[in-house]
């Protein structure tokens, strides 16, 4: 059976249009066969920033490492073994401030890590892991320019759209890792008219039949 992990972040429960789309989304994939969903809500259980105990045994090499850094690093090695065992990763999430809410960041802190999920090398970072589908669902409340359109900052916002900084993160974020198989669909306008909410969500119908999983 294939699994799917499920990140989601989004803290208005079933209000949550990120959480709606994400429920859409799963409902069609079991519709084709059986899915697994493991999934890792960020909202109900936050997981803690980094601070320096992290920082420093995530930086020492591990055959350096004490019992102590070890125990530091058992949430962050548990989460990259979330990673590591899915078929496929659906991370469903509000923009906040024109980026990621700041569990999300958390969770990235957690799982983006030297000697575990990336190498440094004189070319760049390496990643170490393989390549796997991950779906982005970002829900905006009003209209994203792509950000290819909005990329000379010190311009203005195209037609009063705000910019998605998000997806663009996001992406090198998973390519840093060695995934690459990455796609983000954008739910915009979600606190507009439900038209426009509605849009989105046949969209987003449209987009999960391709996808490739």
């Amino acid at each position: 059976m294939k699994s799917l992990l499920h990140i989601a972040v989004s803290p208005r429960e079933g209000a949550s249009h990120s959480r709606q789309a994400a429920h859409q989304l799963i409902t069609g994939l079991q519709e084709r066969g059986p899915v697994r969903v493991i999934k890792r809500d960020l909202a109900v259980t936050p997981l803690p920033h980094p601070d320096q105990a992290f920082v420093t045994a995530s930086l020492c090499p591990p055959a350096r490492r004490n019992q102590q850094q070890e125990q530091v690093l058992a949430l962050s090695d548990m989460l990259i073994n979330e990673l590591v065992l899915a078929d496929a990763v659906l991370i469903s999430t509000p923009m906040h401030n024109f980026a990621l809410p700041s569990v999300l960041k958390a969770w990235v802190d957690h799982i983006v890590r030297p000697h575990r999920t990336f190498i440094s090398t004189a070319q760049g970072k390496q990643g170490l892991l393989q390549d796997k589908p991950v779906a982005l669902l970002l829900a905006c409340g009003g209209a994203v320019a792509d950000i290819a359109d909005v990329a000379d900052e010190s311009g203005p916002v195209v037609d009063g759209m705000q910019k998605d900084w998000a997806t663009p993160y996001l992406r090198h974020i998973f390519q840093t890792m060695g995934i690459r198989s990455f796609q983000s669909v954008l739910l915009q306008n979600c606190n507009r008219d439900v038209s426009l909410r509605q849009a989105s969500l046949d969209r987003l119908r449209g987009w999960q039949q391709n996808w490739p999983w």
